[in-house]
């Protein structure tokens, strides 16, 4: 069958046509290949993290900071002797430590980490360490935003952020030995002696669990950290303080659904009785007519009937039952001031946990327990139950075995235990 040339003329047409629209496409496949690898390149620089520094289109300038000036003020104030604006009283309560203490912190932080003079490109000092280390407890003390200092020290909030989490693990890692270290034999001693002028001869520190809340707790660990009288997201503190408040050990970090005898069976205190880190062994004593050579602790009523705690009566039926309740939930008031002087010293601790990681979170209790427990061995040869104790048993010439007399009851003129009559620190 033979084509007309208009028709054979349109087929040329059409057949043009597609070898053009099959060029075409081939041309558009080549130009993606060969802009692929750019294509990749720019997908994986926008995916990187964009670093700090460097001139970029936009940024907004670097603030105009005196760090000079600020380092000046500062040891115009708290380090010039004398002439200082601040005398030693105003300078423990802002820094929260006597200045002996805070020389020891500033010794072992200084040179490590961030807290090193450096200067700028320019030869120009800057922050000066002091200053540095200044800023950090301030926020650790007040528990306040990191700018909030900002017009005093001239350190940004970033800076801040940055060199706050570094100043509490090189205060664990050079004054680690404050924290969860057993109690020398002279220490031992001591507070043997006070807490038998208190009516507990061979009792050595108060045992107690506290909540703290947390507000930054991830959603998908909410339920857990949830208990019925702890409506909000909280961690628990479980720690042993003696009469001076001293934090002997502590346990950190189990979720608030936990009470008291669940956390104690996860404790790093028990494990720490039970590998021999920390030894209860004594000179021997008498109480309740029997012997015995070891320490032990007072605790409330959740916890279990071991030989380590002494708890208080649940019903106390007689005279004598009722005086021991008083004394001993009087005594083993010593964990909860200790945690309460903890708090209000250290105001980061007094408010909601905004720290998203246990591992910030940690170290930042760690460093306030560190702190308080400095603060207390520098006082504790000063305390007044240090004396008001031996006296109590040497005005009731109460000796060996008859130094469980104070705390069943008080004395009367002959000596003799007397239900009637208070006995110490109940008048």
């Amino acid at each position: 069958m033979e084509l007309s040339s208009d028709e054979e003329d349109d087929g040329s047409h059409v057949r043009r046509r597609d070898l053009r629209a099959r060029a075409v496409n081939h041309l558009t496949q080549v130009a993606q290949f060969a802009s692929l690898p750019s294509m990749l390149a720019g997908s994986s620089s926008e995916d990187e993290e964009v670093k700090w520094g460097g001139s970029v289109p936009g940024k907004a300038p670097n603030k105009a900071r005196d760090f000079q000036q600020a380092k000046e003020t500062l040891y115009r104030q708290y380090f010039s002797g004398e002439a200082s604006t601040f005398n030693e009283v105003d300078f423990e309560r802002r820094f929260r430590m006597p200045r002996q203490v805070f020389m020891v912190v500033k010794d072992a932080v200084l040179g490590e980490g961030p807290f090193i003079q450096g200067t700028d490109a320019f030869g120009k000092a800057g922050i000066d360490p002091v200053v540095r280390l200044t800023a950090c407890l301030r926020k650790l003390a007040y528990g306040t935003s990191s700018d909030s200092n900002d017009e005093t020290f001239e350190i940004s909030e970033s800076v801040i952020n940055r060199d706050f989490p570094v100043m509490c693990r090189i205060v664990k890692e050079k004054l680690g030995r404050y924290l969860n270290n057993a109690p020398t034999a002279e220490v031992v001693a001591s507070v043997q002696a006070v807490n038998a002028g208190r009516g507990f001869p061979g009792m050595f520190a108060s045992w107690d669990c506290k909540h703290f809340p947390w507000e930054m707790c991830p959603m998908a660990l909410q339920g857990q950290h949830k208990s019925g009288a702890k409506p909000s997201p909280s961690l628990v503190l479980e720690a042993i303080a003696d009469p001076h408040l001293y934090i002997w050990y502590h346990h950190f970090g189990e979720p608030g659904s936990l009470n008291d005898i669940n956390i104690l069976d996860k404790s790093s205190i028990l494990l720490s009785i039970l590998n021999s880190s920390f030894d209860l062994l004594t000179p021997e004593y008498r109480i309740n007519n029997a012997s015995r050579n070891y320490l032990y602790f007072l605790v409330d009523g959740i916890y279990p009937k071991w030989a380590i705690f002494i708890d208080t009566f649940g019903n106390p039926q007689t005279d004598k039952e009722t005086h021991f309740c008083k004394v001993q939930e009087g005594a083993r008031k010593d964990i909860e001031r200790a945690f309460g002087v903890l708090v209000k010293k250290w105001r980061i601790l007094g408010q909601p946990i905004r720290k998203w990681y246990m591992e910030n979170i940690n170290d930042i209790l760690d460093c306030c327990i560190i702190f308080h427990n400095m603060v207390i061995e520098h006082y504790r040869g000063t305390y007044a139950i240090n004396d008001w104790a031996p006296a109590q048993v040497a005005a009731n010439d109460l000796q060996g075995a008859n130094l469980a007399r104070l705390t069943l009851f008080g004395t009367d003129n002959n000596g003799q235990p007397d239900p009637n009559v208070l006995g110490p620190g109940q008048a």
